[in-house]
């Protein structure tokens, strides 16, 4: 029971090692000085080239990214900015009869004036 036990561990181990030498095919051997780079080639799908950068080069670093954000929202509060010192012009604003309204409040007779709410004059 040894022997057969010993001898077929045997036989593994010598099939084993020669599954260990092989290898993909890379190696030049004696078989194929050359070694198999033109089925790997085919098999990669092309040359093995370097791979390139991941990083493409329209894409912006962390600091270059916060200062492009800082620069939009500086513009897009003088814009702001802007839009609002326009609508101060019109006439709700301008005109000092609005007294805040916006419309205009009905001139009425002396004796029938109301308080207003809002601007705290009876008109």
């Amino acid at each position: 029971m040894k022997i057969t036990a010993l001898v077929g561990f045997l036989m593994l181990f010598a099939v084993g090692t020669g599954f260990a030498q092989s290898g993909r095919g890379d190696n030049p051997s004696s078989v194929d000085p050359g070694g198999n780079q033109d089925e790997y080639r085919i098999f990669r799908g092309g040359d093995a080239k370097a791979k390139k950068n991941k990083r493409s080069k329209n894409r912006l670093t962390f600091t270059e990214q916060k200062i492009q954000e800082y620069e939009d929202r500086q513009e897009a509060n003088a814009k702001r900015a802007q839009e609002q010192a326009k609508a101060m012009e019109k006439p709700r604003y301008a005109d000092p009869t609005y007294f805040g309204h916006k419309s205009k409040p009905k001139k009425r007779a002396p004796g029938k004036k109301k308080f207003c709410k809002q601007c705290g004059i009876s008109h």
